[in-house]
């Protein structure tokens, strides 16, 4: 869809989305596997200014065996990235999923670059934002529901994490009568 200021484009390359999980599931095998973990704090570090820390603080990405899932693709910081949503291992209030930045050589390999940020449930792309002769901005959200509020808290995706977060609450809707 194009606007006066560029075109919010499709979120996600599906042809980006294997080669990096791939990639991000040999990482996390290698990191589970050295001993001691410790030193592999390239991979358990965490980007974000507003929760610092490593991935291993509770919990351990090495504790999660569940597949990450590709939410966003483009030029974020450089020409071939995909953003992962995955599981951190961590505990539900310690951050349970984190954002992986994985970054392309152009010939289908990609690398992990870092971690972004934490949250609590999973996170999704909400738009990508393409300018001509500038990077592209992905707007990525974090919603949770939790007795009976649902939250959702979305930013833009920066290298320190999430910016220009917003946080919207509303009552989830009641439960609807068994045989209505």
């Amino acid at each position: 869809m194009a606007s006066q200021y560029g075109n919010e484009a499709s979120v996600l390359d599906l042809s980006r989305a294997a080669p990096a999980i791939a990639a991000y599931a040999a990482r996390r095998a290698t990191y589970c596997a050295a001993s001691p973990r410790s030193a592999d704090v390239a991979f358990t570090r965490i980007a974000d200014a507003a929760s610092p820390g490593t991935l291993d603080a509770i919990g351990s990405v090495c504790d999660s065996a569940a597949t990450p899932v590709a939410i966003g693709s483009g030029a974020f910081f450089a020409s071939d990235e995909v953003v992962l949503s995955v599981p951190s291992g961590n505990d539900r209030a310690s951050g349970d999923h984190t954002l992986a930045l994985m970054r392309g050589d152009g010939a289908g390999h990609y690398t992990f670059v870092s971690h972004i940020a934490l949250g609590n449930d999973a996170f999704r792309s909400a738009m990508r934002f393409t300018r001509a002769g500038a990077r592209d901005t992905l707007m990525v959200c974090n919603e949770s529901s939790s007795q009976g509020l649902d939250q959702s808290d979305c930013g833009v995706l920066t290298q320190n994490g999430l910016t220009n977060v917003v946080h919207s609450e509303s009552e989830s809707p009641p439960l609807e009568a068994a045989g209505s």
